[in-house]
Parts: structure tokens; C-alpha cells; sequence
């Protein structure tokens, strides 16, 4: 009798599993979505950086994100040829204005909820720096093909303050 109880669980949590419609239909599903490895991560730090003449005409003086759904998009920011499958998957890249060029970011991650997505950025910023100047901080991302808005939060800690800033792109 156990053993039929725990094949009949087994077999259960395997349907369960195994027959999730939105994976087969290449919908992300709800919660943390994983960023996707690429082989030419070198490449795409060169781009998404101060240095790119083409990049810098697409940011300015606010936090920014930027949606490449496309190597049309990718054309805009770049004449450089990459090897990305942008049928599959999305680049997310970014700007942040921070007080220090020692800022860096401490954490990126993209969270699904239905119909949108949440881009959380926490940035650390060195405790005596005066907020009176200003420097860019550039991140990007791979991720599976996202077709849907995306909300864009950046936490700012220094020491003990928090400053954040929250819009939809």
C-alpha cells in the first residue's frame, strides 16, 4: 500500500511538472526569471558603456532602461554584429546616475507577476560621497523574449539611506 501511495505521488508531481502549458508555449511563468548566459559577454560591455557614441545618444540625465527585443533595436545602440537570438531571447540593458564612479551594482533581478514584469536595480554607493556629482553606471542583462511592460525600480544605499526611484517604460 505505501509503495502505490508514493509511485501514485511520484507519478503526480511528474505530470504536474512535466505538463506545464506555459513552458510550452515559451511563457515565462510567474516569479524570479532567470538571465541567460551568453557567450559574448565581453562584447556587450563594450556597448553598454560611456565609450559607445551610439549608445549615448539613447540616455540622458534620468535612470534608464533600454528593451532590445530585436537586432533592429540592437542596430540603434551599436554597428556591431552580435550573436544573439533575439527570436528567443531579450537584452535588457541599463543606466544608472549615481554621486561616485565608484558606485557599483549590487544586484539585478527581474521578477514576472501575470501580465508584467519588475526590474529591481540595487545600487551601493560609497557612504562619503557628496550627492553634487554625477556618473553613469551601466548594466545589462539576457533574458527569455519578453513581450510585455516593465516596471523599473533603482535602490540607491548609502549608509543608511534609501532612495528610490520607481517608472514604466
Amino acid at each position: 500500500m505505501k509503495t502505490k501511495t508514493i509511485l501514485l505521488t511520484l507519478f503526480l508531481c511528474i505530470g504536474i511538472w512535466g505538463c506545464n502549458d506555459k513552458e510550452k508555449n515559451n511563457e515565462i511563468p510567474n516569479g524570479i526569471v532567470r538571465e541567460i548566459k551568453i557567450d559574448n559577454s565581453r562584447v556587450l560591455d563594450s556597448i553598454i558603456s560611456k565609450e559607445n557614441k551610439l549608445f549615448k545618444l539613447h540616455y540622458s540625465d534620468k535612470d534608464t532602461i533600454f528593451i532590445i527585443n530585436s537586432k533592429e533595436d540592437f542596430r540603434k545602440i551599436s554597428n556591431t554584429n552580435i550573436d544573439f537570438d533575439f527570436s528567443k531571447n531579450t537584452i535588457v540593458a541599463g543606466v544608472i546616475i549615481t554621486p561616485s564612479f565608484n558606485s557599483r551594482t549590487e544586484k539585478v533581478v527581474l521578477l514576472k507577476n501575470k501580465d508584467y514584469f519588475l526590474l529591481m536595480v540595487s545600487v551601493l554607493i560609497p557612504r562619503k560621497v557628496p550627492d553634487i556629482y554625477k556618473e553613469y553606471l551601466f548594466f545589462w542583462r539576457a533574458y527569455p523574449k519578453i513581450n510585455a511592460p516593465i516596471d523599473f525600480m533603482v535602490k540607491r544605499k548609502k549608509t543608511d539611506n534609501y532612495y528610490t526611484v520607481n517608472r514604466r517604460i
